[in-house]
């Protein structure tokens, strides 16, 4: 970062910026409940179904894959399964080692005082990102479970970072924790299974789902229509089968 960009921080922070490296050509989105209603009306129009239900089980049969849901029994051609952290509870026979990497971060409405570019705080691990009129800041890795309960000590401590960096707060703070969908390697699991190939994996992609997501639908569109084939070490079955099932 250049005198001015240093100095354009320090007149917002309480706390002075001393140097910094500036990412030229780079974006981010603005408002992610845009992004999923939009490529859901687009899925719409393009002649797709929304059903608002919850998967169960998906079971391969012979020509096709049964999905049991909470509003009843589906059948398709193939199936992909993206569902994030809880992928494995739908695939009862492939083992599926998902952890929940969990992130947590808070977010609040600056009152239209922040302008400036999104920035990490490298000597604080502490990420600020600019949603339209809120910001959001976020740190910490947590290996857990889906289902345990949140840490509230890392809500606390990156408030403590807002408050000592002097970031504008003109709305009290909204705290979230999400489990983002890790596999032991840290790659995803793309593509057919061999025990059940109508069914295809799309889960695992640890805390860059939105960064892998237009990727991994290239790569899948690709596989399942044209059947290019996807490197190994993206196979949904690399950790094996379940104990008690075979082919």
């Amino acid at each position: 970062m250049d005198a001015a960009q240093i100095a354009a921080f320090n007149q917002a922070l309480a706390t002075p910026v001393k140097a910094g490296v500036h990412f030229a050509g780079t974006a981010h989105i603005t408002n992610p409940r845009d992004v999923l209603d939009t490529l859901l009306a687009r899925f719409v129009s393009a002649g797709g179904t929304h059903l608002a239900a919850r998967a169960v089980k998906i079971s391969p049969e012979a020509d096709t894959v049964r999905v049991n849901t909470t509003q009843g029994d589906l059948t398709a051609d193939r199936v992909v399964v993206a569902c994030g952290v809880r992928s494995g509870a739908l695939l009862p026979d492939v083992a599926v080692p998902l952890v929940a990497e969990r992130g947590y971060h808070v977010e609040w409405n600056h009152g239209g005082q922040w302008t400036l570019p999104n920035a990490v705080f490298e000597d604080r691990a502490v990420v600020v990102t600019r949603f339209g009129s809120r910001l959001r800041a976020t740190s910490f890795v947590e290996f857990t479970r889906d289902a345990s309960a949140p840490d509230p000590r890392k809500w606390e401590r990156l408030e403590a970072h807002v408050r000592a960096l002097g970031l504008p707060v003109a709305s009290p703070f909204a705290r979230w924790h999400g489990s983002r969908p890790t596999l032991p390697d840290y790659l995803p699991a793309l593509g057919s299974f061999r025990h059940a190939p109508r069914i295809v994996a799309a889960y695992g992609h640890n805390h860059l789902g939105l960064t892998l997501g237009p990727v991994t639908a290239d790569v899948l569109s690709a596989h399942i229509l044209r059947g290019v084939p996807l490197p190994t070490a993206f196979s949904p079955d690399r950790f094996g089968l379940r104990s008690g099932f075979s082919n």
